[in-house]
């Protein structure tokens, strides 16, 4: 789909919550819904995704100079405004409409017992490489 020498580049934002409040989350997930705690970027578990990816653009031979590149940032929740973005995620929206509710109350009771709020640590991670001809 892409034109010779047109670029790709694809986006997650790993999260990296704080030690106790993953501890929290670590258990909540692997109680209420252990797959997604596995792979949630959210919760900082996939990093073999990009690599994974890398190699599959390079292996694919139809792209040159891929590249994977990280950049970190901080950013502070209430446990309001962590529940009402976590609720967009897809891996989050398609989980059946009770399971997902009582998870969402559980990491809300996690973060309020953490004191209502945390940084979350993120690194930005891009794969990108430049379409062959």
């Amino acid at each position: 789909m892409l034109r010779p020498n047109a670029r790709i580049c694809l986006f997650w934002n790993v999260g990296h919550p704080p030690r106790e409040l993953k501890e929290g989350l670590d258990d909540v997930y692997a109680g209420l819904a252990p797959g997604l705690g596995r792979c949630s970027a959210l919760l900082g578990n996939p990093h073999h995704r990009f690599e994974i990816t890398a190699d599959a653009l390079r292996s694919s031979r139809a792209f040159s100079d891929v590249a994977v590149k990280v950049f970190t940032q901080a950013r502070e929740y209430t446990t309001k405004q962590w529940l009402d973005q976590l609720a967009t995620h897809s891996d989050h929206r398609s989980l059946p409409p009770d399971q997902r509710h009582l998870l969402l109350e559980s990491v809300g009771d996690v973060i309020d017992d953490e004191g209502g709020r945390f940084v979350m640590n993120y690194e930005s991670v891009w794969v990108r490489g430049t379409r062959t001809s």
